[in-house]
């Protein structure tokens, strides 16, 4: 079912951004130290944009669980005959 494997690679996706979000944390913070305006800008962006993604993601696999509960839900709430 799509919905399994959406939430399967979803998780993937969050720990990704999440990690490159603290990974451009650590960049940003060396960018500011030096006073590079600029590039501390960029990094501060990056680590907005891929947090911002992550949160994106793992409110779309909670959705596609919910999803996925209330479908499992129903089909053991309705009678075998009409399941066809």
């Amino acid at each position: 079912m799509w919905r399994e494997q959406a939430i399967k690679w979803g998780w993937w996706i969050v720990a990704l951004n999440a990690s490159i979000s603290i990974l451009n944390t650590g960049f940003a913070y060396g960018h500011w130290t030096k006073h590079e305006i600029l590039a501390g800008l960029v990094s501060s962006g990056l680590v907005l944009m891929n947090g911002w993604v992550a949160y994106w993601q793992w409110t779309s696999i909670r959705k596609y669980q919910q999803e996925l509960k209330e479908m499992m839900w129903t089909t053991l709430q309705t009678p075998a005959g009409e399941l066809r």
